[in-house]
């Protein structure tokens, strides 16, 4: 209690940022993908690539970013599972 007084936060914030951090990293990852997917869209319909070039690239770009998506919000729940496991309320886990 005296730790959480005098340093303003609890002694379980280095797990929450180490969480938020790898959801961040995860959601980079899915923008990444997401932008493959554009770039094989737009090879795709300007026909600068040939099409299995141009629909694998589109095709690992949807998958990238589905994975990503999922792993980002995994992260998220082990956040919210720990927080809970801990005695806190979801409200109280979120402020």
């Amino acid at each position: 209690m005296d730790n959480l007084i005098a340093t303003g936060h609890d002694v379980t914030q280095p797990r929450a940022s180490s969480a938020l951090l790898a959801c961040g990293l995860w959601m980079r990852a899915a923008f990444i993908g997401a932008s493959a997917v554009a770039v094989g869209l737009i090879q795709l319909f300007e026909g600068e690539w040939s099409l299995p070039r141009a629909v694998l690239c589109a095709g690992a770009g949807i998958a990238v970013c589905i994975l990503s998506w999922h792993r980002a919000r995994a992260a998220l729940d082990d956040l919210g599972r720990e927080a809970t496991m801990s005695g806190a309320t979801p409200a109280a886990a979120h402020q």
